[in-house]
């Protein structure tokens, strides 16, 4: 069986996006579907690890909303040859088409149906939820990646989905971990944006620092928010030699970072739906500390996987010392990682998906 993702970009600064897609398409391959890519051109390259894949780039014709008359045009003639095609993002243009094709439409939230999410730059999504997505969503199949994403969607637009399902975001699982790394960075990955909790990770860093802790860290991922960045880099000064910003980095490279370090901490300052940062350091059997707001936090917590703190410098910073002082969760974690978010897993549940989504 083939499938056809529909993606706006591939780059880097698509953050966990592209991650997730990554992850997805070597699960599905794993199973034995077949996935073959369709996006945009954006300003750089797609990362190199897209290459093992078939994929299709189409130019844009109006980059704020992700038309492409290419696009469109290649999917109507081609999309017919898929089992089913899977969108990857709700508010631009690359939806729409996808929706419009004769193939079983398969719709990954990524979070985007939260309300917490639909309430952030509303007015730029209001004519899409009142007059494009009710439509698209009354043929399509929603897949949420945990249960508490599933259940506050549909009480909103996500209720408007012909079925949906939960199946979780797959990450690569070694049988054998990376040796710890007692001397590695306290790292943290994600885009410089309030929904991420940046500040509050820098501000009990400082705490941390004030109190005598030997530390170094990390932070990679883009600037998406440059007001919030300046805060974030401004609180980071008396930091200077510790604290160390590098911008997005390709997958490959986030994934040495996460290899490497000490402990991972996910300051989720939202309603976050999976957290693949979370899962990506579980499986390298790394300490995790993560913020209760992120929705599979609390689930993760009572399993013993992850270390959870309120959503405040204080509790960072008393969860990252505990850990510094006595690490703690990892291998807990890299065991749940493996039943739950291995390719053998989460493929197998798009392939029973795929099977009956006609």
């Amino acid at each position: 069986m083939k499938v056809l993702h529909v993606i706006p970009g591939l780059s880097a600064a698509q953050g966990g996006l592209q991650g997730a897609l990554l992850n997805l398409c070597r699960a599905q391959q794993a199973s034995g579907i077949t996935p073959v890519i369709a996006a945009l051109h954006e300003d750089s390259t797609p990362d190199a690890a897209f290459h093992q894949f078939e994929v299709h780039l189409f130019d844009c014709t109006f980059r704020p909303t992700g038309a492409s008359r290419e696009m469109k045009a290649w999917l109507r003639q081609h999309s017919g040859q898929y089992g089913a095609v899977i969108a990857h993002s709700l508010w631009r243009d690359p939806l729409l088409y996808a929706a419009a094709t004769p193939s079983p439409l398969l719709v990954v939230a990524h979070g985007m149906l939260d309300p917490e999410a639909l309430g952030h730059r509303a007015w730029r999504k209001q004519w899409r939820l009142r007059m494009k997505l009710p439509d698209v969503l009354k043929r399509a199949t929603v897949i949420y990646t945990c249960a508490a994403e599933q259940q506050r969607a549909q009480a909103g637009p996500g209720g408007l989905a012909r079925a949906s399902a939960v199946i979780p975001l797959c990450v690569d699982v070694p049988a054998q971990p990376p040796a710890p790394a007692p001397g590695g960075p306290i790292v943290s990955l994600g885009r410089i944006h309030p929904r991420k909790g940046t500040l509050e990770w820098v501000r009990a860093l400082c705490l941390l620092a004030q109190q005598g802790t030997g530390f170094t860290a990390v932070h990679a991922g883009p600037v998406e928010d440059r007001r919030y960045a300046r805060q974030v880099h401004a609180a980071a000064e008396p930091l200077q030699g510790r604290l160390v910003f590098k911008g997005a980095l390709p997958y490959g490279h986030a994934q040495a970072l996460l290899a490497g370090a000490r402990m991972v901490v996910a300051p989720c300052a939202v309603a976050e739906n999976f957290g693949m940062v979370i899962a990506e350091a579980m499986a390298n059997a790394r300490p995790v500390v993560a913020g209760r707001r992120g929705l599979i936090v609390p689930e993760l917590e009572a399993a013993g996987a992850v270390i959870g703190a309120d959503h405040e410098p204080q509790a960072y910073a008393a969860a990252m010392r505990d850990v510094l002082a006595a690490p703690r969760t990892a291998m807990r974690g890299h065991q749940y990682a493996m039943q739950h978010y291995a390719d053998s897993v989460v493929g197998g549940l798009w392939r029973k998906l795929c099977g009956t989504a006609g």
